[in-house]
């Protein structure tokens, strides 16, 4: 069942100032009386101002309720329309060093990332960097420069905590998302692996969330040693 509202309430205090002006007119016109009505109707003359003060009343009233702008539907904050919300989560731990996959892990999670920035037409995107914790370092944005500049210097060395921690990650991307007001959104996670902790950590934080989860694993099957 649709609700009504007004999408602009505050033009309803125009009601005041015309409730002015229709007293104003209204003694205006008592005051201006200088013949008595009946006389007034025998001689043939017509209360014409009180007419319209008459038409007047309802044809402010429906001025003002056009302008402040009835709606039998939620108006839906633009924030919040679009479904298209993402966040990209990067491992920025010591082993995305490793060289298995050439030049290193970490070059091609940063390629793979810039690659991917383009397809993202509509919507908006954020970005998260972790180690041992995990680093907003954009909220929900359409400016994908500032997300390619920001992606191109990542390194493990700009960490403040060495570690792996995705699970922390998965979660800063559902409270941006969750800030954002968004209810539904994806999850882009750029990892060389996941712990069953981690796993198990993020499987329990999406569970009850509208948020999907997509990895893009960088590595071998044999692995490798970080330099």
């Amino acid at each position: 069942m649709s609700s009504f509202q007004f999408l602009y309430p505050q033009m309803l205090w125009l009601i005041v100032p015309a409730i002015g002006i229709l007293f104003w007119l209204a003694t205006s016109h008592s005051s201006s009386e200088i013949i008595a009505s009946h006389l007034a109707k025998a001689l043939g003359q017509s209360n014409s101002q009180g007419r319209n003060l008459y038409w007047l009343s309802p044809l402010f009233l429906l001025t003002i309720i056009a302008l402040a702008g009835p709606s039998f539907g939620n108006a839906q904050k633009p924030g919040a329309q679009s479904a298209n919300a993402r966040v990209l989560v990067l491992d920025m731990s010591q082993s995305v060093y490793a060289t298995d996959i050439k030049p290193t892990r970490l070059a091609q999670i940063r390629y793979k990332a810039l690659d991917i920035l383009p397809l993202f037409a509509q919507g908006q995107t954020g970005l998260v960097a972790y180690a041992g914790d995990a680093y907003t370092l954009s909220p929900l944005t359409t400016d994908a420069a500032t997300l390619a500049n920001a992606i191109q210097y990542l390194s493990p060395e700009i960490m403040p905590f060495q570690g792996a921690r995705a699970d922390l990650a998965v979660k800063q991307a559902v409270d941006l998302m969750e800030q954002a007001g968004m209810s539904q959104g994806e999850i882009l996670l750029f990892a060389d692996g996941l712990s069953t902790n981690e796993s198990k950590q993020i499987q329990k934080q999406l569970s009850k969330t509208g948020f999907t989860l997509s990895i893009l694993a960088f590595g071998s099957q044999s692995g490798a040693l970080s330099h």
